[in-house]
């Protein structure tokens, strides 16, 4: 089971990364053009909640890469 704020990286068959899914509650998307992140989540209501961010460490989000 992964702690709280780990995600699992989604890959397009061409092998480059897309998103990033925690267990299955919330998806991180990295812009690529501006660089800020993209979350998306379900609340406690299973209402959508969409927010963005430039760092995820602030979120608490952290990534594969900065474990």
């Amino acid at each position: 089971m992964e702690s709280p704020g780990s995600f699992q990286v989604v890959r397009c068959p061409c092998g480059k990364i897309v998103a990033e899914v925690d267990d299955g509650n919330r998806v991180r998307i990295k812009c690529r053009h501006c660089k800020r992140y993209i979350i998306i989540e379900l609340d406690q209501n299973n209402q959508m909640v969409i927010r963005y961010t430039e760092d995820p460490a602030r979120e608490g989000l952290v990534s594969p890469a900065r474990r």
